[in-house]
C-alpha cells in the first residue's frame, strides 16, 4: 500500500493488481522476514502468445513504462516519509485482540 500512497502523493496514475500467476523472487525474501514490494507493467502477448494463438512479440506501452520510472523516482525521494504500513496493521490487531480477550473472559 505504500506504493499507492507515493503515487497518489505524487499525483501519478497507477492501477492496482494482485498478481495471481505463480511466485517471483520476492518470495523468498519474504519467507524469511523481509518487507516486500512489487510494481510490474501491463504486458501485451505474455509469453509471447498472441490472443489468435500465434506467437508475437510481447509489448508494453511508453506510456506505462514512462509512469513505473516516474513511480520508482518518487519512491526513492519520498519513500521515507511514509508511514510503516505493518505498524499500522499490529496497533490494529493488538486492539482487537485486548477487545476479544475481554470478550472471551465473561
Amino acid at each position: 500500500m505504500e506504493l499507492l500512497a507515493i503515487a497518489e502523493k505524487a499525483e501519478i496514475a497507477v492501477q492496482r493488481c494482485l498478481l495471481d500467476g505463480g511466485t517471483c523472487e520476492a518470495t523468498a525474501y519474504q519467507l524469511y522476514g523481509y518487507t516486500c514490494a512489487a510494481a510490474s507493467i501491463a504486458l501485451g502477448n505474455y509469453h509471447n502468445c498472441a490472443p489468435n494463438g500465434t506467437i508475437a512479440a510481447e509489448y508494453v506501452s511508453v506510456n506505462d513504462y514512462i509512469g513505473m520510472v516516474h513511480l520508482c523516482l518518487a519512491a526513492v525521494l519520498h519513500g521515507e516519509a511514509m508511514p510503516d504500513p505493518q505498524r499500522a496493521l499490529r496497533k490494529k490487531l493488538e486492539k482487537n485482540a485486548r477487545l476479544y480477550r475481554a470478550f472471551y473472559r465473561s
